[in-house]
């Protein structure tokens, strides 16, 4: 007994709603050895993701030795969707740290107690591949966005 996977679309529009209508996310960098994961609130612009954290954190680190991050965004039992997403992360500088910084701070206000703290970086990732996962369908629905 198995089960069904249709790959019925989700518009852009619906993937990006349902990433704006959520905070935190699980992103997972690279290491020598093992993959290191880290829940953090993060703002987006669309797909673009944008976190803050610690020039000290694993997860920066790791950023600065292999760009390459994976993500995923929600799961509620009461939901049942989810987005796994890959990336390229790269630290922010100049005009667009000012820009996704206000987006950020628009979508989690929190996280600006953290500005100036020393060491505090800001870093965006932009998608390669984003897959959503709708199981409250009749078969499943999957979505797959490359880039």
């Amino acid at each position: 007994m198995g089960f069904f996977v249709t790959m019925i679309s989700m518009t852009l529009e619906e993937i990006i709603k349902f990433i704006d209508e959520h905070r935190f996310m699980v992103i997972s960098t690279k290491t020598d050895d093992y993959p290191e994961s880290a829940n953090v609130e993060f703002g987006n612009d669309g797909l673009t993701l944008i976190f803050d954290t610690s020039d000290t954190s694993r997860k920066y680190k790791n950023i600065q030795k292999s760009s390459k991050v994976s993500v995923v965004i929600g799961w509620d039992e009461q939901v049942n969707k989810t987005v796994q997403y890959q990336g390229l992360a790269e630290v922010l500088e100049g005009n667009e740290l000012e820009r996704l910084k206000k987006i950020y701070f628009t979508k989690s206000p929190e996280a600006q107690k953290w500005e100036n703290t020393a060491g505090n970086v800001y870093v965006k990732v932009s998608p390669k591949w984003v897959r959503m996962t709708d199981l409250n369908t009749n078969p499943w629905t999957i979505s797959v966005l490359e880039f």
